[in-house]
């Protein structure tokens, strides 16, 4: 759910990021164009960005594990990097 989830990040973040990251996305070219305001407007920006990223990944030869957001922790990670061979 890209609304909760944007919601916990901002609420983290704090106001000031979150109207320094709304105007960024307001000022890119995919912004201007499909005219993203605010807070929703940043939703879809991200939304749509996380979409293709996957799209990329699945249609390559790179495995790939995705972490959902807040349910990993340090002992996640660190299952993670030994499963990659980084430890």
């Amino acid at each position: 759910n890209p609304i909760e989830h944007y919601e916990n990040v901002l609420a983290e973040r704090g106001a000031g990021w979150a109207q320094k990251m709304f105007a960024w996305v307001e000022r890119t070219p995919v912004g201007k164009a499909r005219h993203l305001k605010g807070k929703l407007g940043f939703i879809e920006f991200w939304s749509v960005y996380q979409e293709l990223c996957l799209e990329l990944l699945d249609s390559s030869c790179i495995e790939t594990e995705v972490i959902e957001s807040r349910l990993w922790n340090d002992i996640v990670l660190e299952s993670l990097a030994i499963r990659q061979g980084l430890f």
